[in-house]
């Protein structure tokens, strides 16, 4: 079990189009920990923006905050699962993800917040479960995803980047009344 601070990834762990997401997080913290303290975080700021405007984009062509929420959590089990694979000693290169087509297909805009909520705590859960299962040896285990290669350690570190990018992009767009444009 890993019960030590995972550290960031170096420069060859990660894909360049990784590096400035998981740039912007201090090196003093952990992707774990950063995925725990965001389990809340993101379940109050969700909760606190009105019924209503959970489905409707700030501006127009941009994801609504429950297209956010299943990409985050579509994005989450894609990262646990090469993360699986790579930990294992999977040397498949796997194939990239359309997330966009993932949006577009999940038939989010018929769910409930609630569903989507409860869902998201689920997927939270897993995923914490997963990292704490591991070696501390297993994080330098490297894969390739589109033939770039990934550590299952830029692996977490990209999950908790990723998410944190747009709990602040959802902050910034639904939480200020003034940058709210129907």
């Amino acid at each position: 079990m890993i019960k030590i601070k995972i550290k960031k990834p170096r420069q060859d762990e990660i894909p360049a189009y990784a590096a400035p997401y998981i740039d912007r997080l201090s090196d003093d913290l952990d992707p774990s920990e950063i995925l725990r303290v965001n389990l809340p975080t993101m379940l109050e700021i969700v909760r606190s923006i009105e019924l209503d405007r959970l489905d409707i984009p700030y501006v127009k062509d941009e994801w609504t905050v429950k297209e956010v929420l299943i990409h985050i959590m579509d994005q989450e089990r894609i990262y646990v699962y090469r993360a699986l694979r790579f930990a294992r000693h999977d040397s498949t290169d796997l194939a990239p993800m359309d997330h966009e087509a993932y949006v577009r297909n999940s038939g989010v805009q018929n769910r409930s917040i609630d569903s989507l909520l409860e869902e998201y705590q689920s997927v939270r859960s897993a995923s914490l479960t997963f990292i704490n299962s591991l070696k501390v040896n297993d994080l330098d285990r490297c894969g390739k995803v589109g033939g770039d290669v990934f550590s299952v350690r830029g692996i977490f570190w990209l999950a908790a980047a990723h998410e944190t990018h747009h709990l602040n992009s959802i902050r910034e767009n639904y939480l200020k009344a003034s940058s709210y444009r129907n």
